[in-house]
């Protein structure tokens, strides 16, 4: 049963990623039915549905559960956290609440530090790149940005690389790098474009858009 929950999870994924919201939310609550954890799926789709108040309650919920007991500091418990985490950065960034942001990234370091895994190192580097431009250090963020692009191309993980070079090019582009802005967005849309993610594609597109055109339109 665990098994076919965490398919129907992965399903949902794949399902939100593509914007296709209503087949991902039926897929995460067969998920829950099957006793598999739906966080942080259902609060990254609340978040990719624009309802940040509703993503941001559900990541905090689900981050709150982790700590219960005497079992926060056993490794099962901080791999919990440690999936938890990414999408609690990303959601406190969408929320304006960089302290809360701040405080999830230097946690998830903290784990990387630890554990040393490729994809946990990642993960810490675009939770930091992402804080650091939000608040407005894109010489801070692009080191660790750059870091945790490296790591996925690694990994061979092309649709979290994509999104790593999104968050590079508004570096590039709040340091006067145009070519280097636009190099990047190119990069990712195209795979954005090859995996299907038609969210990203559209976000892409507007990002290359604020350039030449009022209001971030896209052409």
């Amino acid at each position: 049963l665990i098994v076919t929950g965490g398919a129907f999870y992965q399903l949902g994924d794949i399902h939100r990623l593509r914007g296709e919201f209503a087949d991902a939310e039926q897929a995460y609550r067969q998920a829950g039915q099957y006793g598999w954890l739906v966080q942080p799926g259902i609060a990254l789709l609340r978040l990719a549905q624009g309802d940040t108040t509703a993503a941001t309650a559900a990541i905090r919920c689900a981050l709150a559960e982790s700590t219960d007991g005497p079992l926060y500091r056993v490794p099962g418990r901080e791999l919990t956290r440690s999936q938890l985490l990414p999408a609690y950065v990303e959601i406190m960034v969408a929320a304006d609440d960089l302290a809360a942001a701040d405080a999830g990234g230097a946690e998830l370091a903290a784990l990387a530090e630890r554990y040393r895994t490729p994809a946990l190192s990642a993960r810490a580097a675009h939770a930091l790149g992402s804080v650091q431009l939000a608040r407005g250090e894109p010489d801070r963020a692009l080191p660790a940005l750059r870091r945790s692009c490296r790591f996925w191309h690694d990994l061979e993980a092309p649709y979290e690389a994509a999104r790593t070079k999104v968050l590079i090019a508004q570096a590039c582009r709040l340091m006067g790098d145009a070519d280097g802005a636009t190099l990047e967005l190119t990069a990712a849309r195209q795979a954005f474009h090859v995996l299907g993610a038609r969210p990203d594609v559209i976000r892409a597109d507007a990002l290359v858009g604020e350039k030449s055109t009022p209001c971030g339109l896209s052409r």
